[in-house]
């Protein structure tokens, strides 16, 4: 189906339909407060002047702005893949149409948005804009496949686009779990044209240290069914954020731009088992290799904070609470560091559970360590949260 949406001349988007049995040609809603105007038709033999009941217009005091709803359309991960894909978009939503080309935004009153940097008032709206005419270009027949084409951003940037596009996509609903990384792998695809660069299930090697260290949302809360999962013995590795069909997040994300990410472990291999025989489809399982600090401690969410950011912070991929005040002991295998210039340091963690085979884990979490920088004392404020980690400890990921 990406070929489908890559290759059309225009995609028309029924923003307003549930299903596609709906129809999406819908009366116009008239909650606004515009102005009606009735008007007069002459008509009769001495040619009185009667109001019509029936073909009243109503006129807008000011064109309404570039506003792609949220729902129902909006709501459906495959449906993201396709937006991006798509060359020009027409949308029908409640209240008007809309364009959307690699040129132009436009309401049909010819409201023109920012091409840059659109203000529509719909979260995440305006980066989804930026991701198709950056990130995802229109696909080209003169693009070479080795990744040699001249990227337009650069790879820092690229990779926060891409976890952009993977937060965003995460809070959508599927319905077949394994349909997660199917429904992504036309954008993946258009990307490896452009980029020499490897793919391991919804991870980009390239930003393997940063793409590791994703985190499940607990904050979100989803009005929409889980998808229909997939069977304990098909199920991707838990090291990628393909494992959780929750909304998920990358904590360091709120540094990621504003520092230097120094990766602290080294990456000795990276298998992934193909379900089928696209590269960028459906994953039933697989490996990563890691060496690097390793410690088993104990971790509380009650060790202090400054400046109302706590030392630590806890993300499990499951529903177990955060402890405050326990004695268990966690094992945690250091990925990456973030350190701001003349300022704070970030540690981030997996939390690892051991699996019967030695040195073999499941990621069940991660933990982000912060170190205060306090500029008035030239010191930071609290220990350094990796003293005493084992510095060259091998761990394979599963």
């Amino acid at each position: 189906m990406a070929n489908v949406y890559s290759n059309a001349v225009i995609t028309l988007a029924p923003l307003s339909a549930i299903s596609a049995a709906n129809g999406f040609l819908h009366e116009r809603k008239q909650d606004l407060p515009h102005p009606e105007i009735v008007l007069q038709h002459w008509h009769g033999k001495n040619d009185t002047p009667t109001l019509s009941t029936s073909s009243g217009i109503y006129v807008r005091p000011y064109p309404l702005t570039w506003e792609i709803p949220e729902k129902p359309l909006n709501e459906r991960a495959w449906c993201l893949q396709e937006s991006l894909l798509s060359k020009r978009m027409l949308y029908f939503t409640f209240e008007q149409m809309l364009w959307e080309c690699s040129t132009l935004r436009v309401t049909e009153a010819g409201h023109v948005e920012d091409s840059v940097y659109p203000s529509n008032g719909i979260a995440g709206d305006s980066e989804r804009y930026n991701w198709r005419h950056g990130l995802v270009r229109p696909p080209r027949n003169d693009l070479p496949d080795d990744g040699s084409a001249q990227p337009q951003i650069d790879n820092r940037t690229f990779h926060s686009q891409w976890r952009n596009i993977v937060v965003q996509y995460q809070q959508r609903s599927i319905t077949y779990e394994k349909d997660r990384l199917p429904a992504l792998s036309g954008i993946a695809k258009i990307i490896k044209r452009q980029r020499n660069d490897r793919y391991f299930a919804g991870i980009w090697e390239g930003d393997i240290h940063h793409g590791l260290t994703w985190a499940r949302d607990h904050t979100y809360k989803p009005s929409l069914a889980t998808p229909q999962a997939i069977p304990t013995s098909a199920r991707p590795p838990s090291w990628t954020w393909t494992s959780q069909p929750h909304a998920i997040i990358w904590p360091g994300d709120e540094y990621y731009m504003l520092s230097k990410p120094k990766s602290l472990c080294v990456v000795d291999k990276i298998e992934t088992y193909l379900a089928t025989s696209d590269p960028y489809g459906q994953v039933t399982g697989g490996t990563i290799s890691l060496q690097g600090f390793f410690k088993t401690r104990r971790l509380s969410c009650s060790e202090g904070e400054s400046y109302g950011i706590p030392y630590i912070r806890i993300y499990f991929d499951d529903e177990r609470k955060v402890p405050e005040n326990d004695d268990t002991e966690y094992d945690c295998f250091l990925v990456s560091v973030q350190i701001e210039e003349e300022s704070n340091e970030h540690a981030l963690a997996l939390i690892l559970e051991n699996c019967s085979e030695e040195n073999v884990y499941k990621r069940i979490g991660l933990v982000l360590f912060t170190r205060f920088w306090i500029a008035g004392r030239g010191a930071f404020n609290n220990e350094d949260p990796i003293k005493g980690w084992d510095p060259d400890y091998k761990v394979t990921i599963v």
